[in-house]
């Protein structure tokens, strides 16, 4: 899986085909979405009416600026968004937020254990 900053996107590549890609929203200027080449560390359900959305994807990477996030440490996950509206934009504590459907077909496809690079360019 690679994620581009520059022109905001997640892609899903299974040798040299692209299976699956979407616009997501990233970290903010304050909090951006680090980055390095991680790998997906768990995969969890959650309240689908929450920020959050109905699923979440830790990652093995922590926020460069945030020491904690709701008591627990800052560990960066893509998961679901209850505003859509701001898909695209850099505007999460350093998550990648993912339209509702796209991270439940996420979490479908992909096992834990899946590497994530997450780049600044797509050039």
């Amino acid at each position: 899986m690679r994620i581009h900053l520059d022109q905001p996107s997640l892609e899903v590549w299974r040798d040299d085909e692209l299976v699956f890609s979407t616009t997501p929203a990233i970290g903010s200027s304050r909090a951006p979405t680090p980055l390095g080449r991680w790998f997906i560390r768990d995969i969890f359900q959650w309240d689908e009416t929450s920020v959050y959305g109905p699923w979440v994807l830790a990652l093995a990477a922590y926020s460069d600026q945030i020491e904690k996030i709701n008591g627990s440490d800052a560990v960066v996950a893509i998961h679901g968004t209850n505003r859509p509206d701001l898909l695209g934009q850099a505007v999460s504590l350093g998550c990648i937020r993912l339209h509702n459907d796209d991270v439940t077909r996420l979490a479908q496809t992909v096992p834990v254990g899946t590497p994530v690079e997450v780049v600044a360019s797509s050039g």
